[in-house]
């Protein structure tokens, strides 16, 4: 035994020596670790995806669109993966780190899929990565999980190999890393809703770097057709300085803006944009649920906006459309700064399209206060928030908030933030005052005080903003802010969260971009409803008119309708639908919902099927391109 145990291990040691003197490689293996890692997250995949097939197929689009979407997408990455794995070949760490790391990603992307109802794009860490809050909040945890799962797989594989010979896959990934995604493109699917929620990171990506603006036959055709219009636009957004709006008093219209009202007639203003606050969960609003009672009860003593529609899906698009009048199309920019992609003016460039809430509120002698739980770093925004001309800009690393439990976005809970908006206002001094709020508390991944009742975090999450912000309109009420000032509750966009199978059945693509509104103040007939259509940026022409104190329920809500202040004929809503493709969703009286699209190769004025239409698409064509020259106009 020891004789030919010893001949056998010389043997084994001449071959091996043989071998490296004569250069022979050895042959490439694939591990399975990644493989199993790959295929367990796939599964979870096709798992959120099959929660909507039911939509997909009740509103008549196929299954190939959800097999393209999983062919297209998670083909590609076995196939890059595959790819990475023969490469450890020349290079084995590079290409075993730059293996775990895509798993890493894939597993990061599916958890953004399932609580924030997006994806993981490149530009996305682009944009958010600085922001350290929320990386620390929400990214960390999950990318730490990923590695500490990717890292284990490993070990536990390390002894235990199960090799796939490389020749066995390189034809197989050829395959699915060229041949079908290019197959899947081809097809041109154009569905808002799977761009919403299934598009594949691929996709995603290709978009966001080839997105182009309107469409010069599509400007020049609406410029030609609605020249007053245009010159109206032009006018409201004409090379000036902020000094300058406020010397020439411009309103909406491009005329001379009526004197401002003696000073006892101003009212304190609150405009609390909640997070996520929607339609659907508000029964008094014409949502589905009851979800919100108390918020519900309260809007029996002031008005109710029941065909509320917000500007975009996200929060700074709401803040640009409250607060600047700005409507969020899309533009060819790519930025996460809010200065760069909603100017607020500068010597010789484009200014904002209309003097801001908060630079009209100064003009007639109100105190102006900023104040948010969120933190202030996302986007930009509180450099933005400041420029617009706020006296006071706090957010949620403010130190007074140090000791304080944390929650979402490392954010202190709505109840401390109405806290400190009591706090704010019994400061005050004897000048009327514009208060913002925005809140935080709704944001996925849902994460709030107190007991939960065990229905889940969505629920737990909605009760806690109904209570306290319900709460909050209770202390203002004892203290009798409403004898001669007004609140105004507003969604800043429909909860990032997949459409509920009653609300895909009932209301289907009408469903998307409906959020919370209601108006509390003198004046108001209790329980009124309003049931005009309208969206974020009407109602900054009607928080204009609360501030001047000229408002007057009995004139009716139609004149802040877009439409109607444009002249175009009929009331109207849009809401950017998808900024990947451009595309906007047009509600209007006498026809159901449709989209849009703003694009490059597309003219969406000439296939207009009606006039009304066709002004409406002229309206979005301008609009945007106005964005678009003030955005490279306003460029350092």
């Amino acid at each position: 035994m020891p004789v030919g145990g010893s001949g056998r291990r010389s043997q084994s040691q001449s071959s091996g020596s043989a071998g490296g003197e004569t250069g022979e490689a050895p042959k490439s293996h694939i591990p399975l670790w990644p493989l199993l890692v790959f295929h367990l997250l796939l599964a979870i995949k096709l798992v959120l995806v099959w929660r909507q097939a039911d939509f997909v197929f009740e509103n008549g689009f196929s299954a190939l669109a959800i097999l393209g979407f999983v062919v297209f997408e998670d083909g590609a990455v076995l196939g890059a993966l595959v790819l990475l794995l023969l490469g450890r070949r020349w290079v084995p760490r590079l290409a075993t780190g730059l293996a775990a790391g895509l798993l890493v990603a894939y597993g990061l992307d599916l958890v953004l899929l399932h609580s924030l109802f997006g994806r993981l794009t490149l530009l996305n860490v682009t944009w958010y990565a600085v922001d350290v809050h929320l990386a620390s909040a929400f990214v960390t945890p999950p990318l730490l999980l990923g590695s500490v799962l990717v890292l284990q797989a490993a070990w536990w594989t390390r002894k235990r190999p199960a090799p796939i010979p490389a020749s066995r896959t390189l034809a197989l990934s050829a395959a699915v890393l060229v041949v079908l995604p290019s197959a899947v493109s081809g097809l041109g699917w154009n569905d808002p809703y799977l761009d919403l929620t299934l598009p594949s990171v691929l996709r995603l990506n290709a978009q966001q770097v080839l997105r182009r603006g309107v469409s010069e036959a599509s400007f020049e055709r609406a410029k030609a057709l609605y020249p007053r219009l245009w010159a109206r636009m032009l006018a409201e957004a004409g090379p000036r300085t902020r000094g300058e709006d406020r010397a020439r008093g411009l309103d909406q219209t491009g005329g001379e803006r009526p004197a401002p009202p003696v000073a006892a007639a101003r009212p304190n203003l609150i405009l609390v944009i909640s997070e996520s606050l929607s339609r659907v969960d508000s029964k008094r609003s014409g949502g589905l649920f009851d979800r919100l009672p108390h918020l519900d009860a309260l809007a029996a003593d002031g008005t109710t906006f029941t065909n509320l529609v917000a500007d975009g899906a996200d929060t700074t698009q709401a803040l640009a459309a409250l607060l600047a009048g700005e409507e969020p199309f899309t533009t060819p920019l790519r930025t996460a700064s809010m200065g760069a992609y909603y100017p607020t003016g500068r010597p010789g460039g484009l200014g904002p399209l209309r003097p801001s809430l908060v630079t009209r509120a100064r003009e007639l002698g109100y105190d102006t206060w900023f104040l948010t739980n969120a933190p202030l770093q996302f986007q930009g925004n509180g450099a933005w928030l400041r420029s617009l001309g706020f006296g006071l800009v706090e957010g949620g690393e403010d130190p007074r908030y140090a000791a304080v439990p944390r929650y979402s976005f490392d954010s202190p809970a709505d109840g401390v933030l109405f806290s400190r908006a009591a706090e704010r206002i019994g400061q005050r001094s004897a000048r009327p005052f514009l208060l913002v709020l925005l809140t935080v508390s709704l944001h996925a991944p849902y994460q709030t005080p107190g007991p939960s009742a065990g229905d889940g975090p969505l629920l737990s999450a909605l009760r806690y903003v109904d209570g306290s912000t319900g709460a909050f309109y209770q202390h203002l009420r004892e203290t009798g802010y409403f004898d001669s000032g007004y609140l105004l509750i507003v969604g800043d966009h429909r909860r990032m969260t997949p459409l509920e199978p009653q609300e895909r059945h009932d209301l289907g693509m009408d469903s998307l971009g409906r959020v919370f509104g209601c108006l509390f103040g003198p004046s108001l007939p209790p329980g009124s409803v309003v049931e005009t259509p309208l969206d974020q940026s009407d109602l900054f022409e009607l928080a204009g008119d609360l501030l001047r104190g000229s408002f007057s329920f009995a004139d009716g809500f139609d004149r802040y309708n877009k439409g109607t202040r444009n002249h175009l004929g009929t009331e109207f809503t849009t809401h950017l639908l998808s900024a990947g493709r451009g595309l906007v969703l047009v509600r209007r009286p006498e026809r159901a919902p449709y989209t849009v699209q703003i694009a490059a190769s597309s003219d969406p004025v000439a296939a207009a099927p009606s006039e009304v239409d066709r002004r409406i698409a002229a309206y979005i064509v301008l609009r945007t391109r106005l964005l678009q020259e003030r955005q490279e106009a306003s460029r350092p």
